[in-house]
């Protein structure tokens, strides 16, 4: 899904990714048939920079976020081009309506603007229906979200789709989900990215979409996490978790820990544990979208 539109078919296409601690720029360029080619570069972010939130500004200095996409962008050939740019997901918030609703855009962000910390008329929002359905949807403070697209406007970059990074794979998930729906009913999923400072989880019963939630996190917390994510179905009304499939930093530790407590080895599955190699992915899975 996106928040800011739709990118202009091109042969190559541009995308950054912010993270708390670093940025990735990628150029995808496309090849015969389906195949293509991407070229990734990380630039760290400074200490102290990015404060990530989904209600107070983000950057202390625009300019010089902008100086370290700039350096970056200049490598790959990206500067002045049209880009895709990644979010944080703690400076986004994103919520799921079930399929039973049937409503417009209007009266979803209604629904949202309780639980969003700042007025409704400050929010950009962009809605993705699932084919089971069911409905995820986000919203950036436009306070938040006009700081990173000012960092790429300054270099010359006009941005046209924004996305949350861990918002990136759901479509994937939903459609590899309503698969394995025809042929296993009642099967409930947990997908986990682990970051450095918070993880995200999103929650599925056979083709449909429950939550999407992003929670905060300390170092050395893996068993922690293994419990919450053992406990989560229980919400649902399950019994246990059917699949867990779990990424990023750390995975492996709460991997062990959700088999310590007893859940069968062939429900947990682990993802990439770089998140470099997580972004990179992100965005090409991103960049072939369009």
């Amino acid at each position: 899904m996106s928040i800011t539109g739709l990118l202009e078919r091109s042969r190559t296409s541009f995308g950054v990714a912010i993270a708390a601690d670093c940025l990735l720029v990628q150029r995808w360029s496309t090849g015969d048939g389906k195949g293509g080619s991407s070229e990734t570069r990380r630039q760290e972010i400074p200490p102290g920079l990015l404060s990530l939130s989904a209600v107070e500004p983000n950057i202390k200095a625009v300019s010089t976020l902008a100086q370290l996409v700039e350096r970056e962008l200049i490598e790959v050939g990206g500067v002045g081009q049209q880009v895709a740019l990644v979010l944080p997901d703690l400076a986004i918030r994103a919520f799921v309506f079930p399929s039973d609703l049937k409503a417009q855009p209007e009266e979803l962000m209604a629904r949202m603007a309780p639980r969003l910390s700042y007025p409704r008329s400050e929010a950009r929002m962009d809605v993705w229906q699932a084919p089971a359905g069911w409905t995820l949807a986000a919203a950036a403070r436009n306070v938040v979200l006009r700081q990173y697209e000012q960092a790429l406007e300054a270099v010359g970059c006009h941005v046209v789709l924004v996305d949350g990074a861990s918002l990136i794979p759901i479509p994937d998930w939903a459609e590899a989900a309503r698969e394995r729906s025809r042929v296993s009913p009642d099967e409930t999923s947990i997908f986990v990215q682990l970051y450095p400072g918070h993880y995200t989880l999103s929650v599925m019963r056979n083709a449909d979409m429950l939550d999407v939630r992003t929670k905060l996190r300390d170092s050395g917390d893996e068993a922690r996490i293994a419990e919450h994510l053992l406990r989560l179905p229980l919400l649902f009304g399950a019994e246990e978790c059917d699949r867990i499939s779990v990424g990023g930093q750390g995975a492996a530790g709460v991997a062990d820990s959700l088999a310590g407590r007893g859940l069968a080895q062939e429900k947990i599955q682990v993802g990439a544990l770089d998140e470099q190699a997580h972004l990179a992915h992100l965005l090409e899975t991103l960049l072939r979208r369009l």
